[in-house]
């Protein structure tokens, strides 16, 4: 999860590149993509570059993988991609699974978090106001 401020599109906003690694990808009309390996598994019906400080996050509990915006569940579906990777490389704010500048991010990023093995939001929540922990 994170926070992103931005009027930018196409973009890499998190990726996690390695084996059987995952990307969380703002798309071409602004709206949140999640890639598993290297397949689209999910895209939000909402755009997340509003100018404007937008909370995201992407959660997965068993198969049952969510993308979350301002706190409501946007979109979601089932995906079983063994995530585990090892040797990966992260990269916030560009793609470094391929290394293609076009798809650096031009705004504001803040409050990243990252956790395995936790999926935080299971129903609509109130985004944090607190620095993340």
């Amino acid at each position: 999860e994170c926070f992103v401020k931005t009027t930018d599109n196409n973009f890499s906003l998190i990726d996690f590149y390695g084996n059987n690694g995952w990307s969380v990808f703002v798309d071409s009309n602004g709206k949140l993509a999640f890639y598993a390996a290297t397949a689209l598994v999910v895209t939000s019906t909402a755009s997340v570059n509003t100018g404007s400080w937008v909370h995201i996050a992407v959660t997965r509990q068993g198969t049952a993988l969510k993308l979350w915006i301002n706190g409501v569940l946007n979109d979601s579906t089932t995906d079983s991609t063994d995530m585990n990777t090892q040797n990966a490389y992260l990269a916030i704010g560009a793609q470094v699974s391929s290394r293609n500048a076009t798809y650096d991010m031009s705004g504001q990023v803040d409050e990243v978090r990252i956790r395995k093995g936790e999926a935080l939001y299971s129903a609509n929540f109130t985004p944090p106001t607190a620095e993340l922990a």
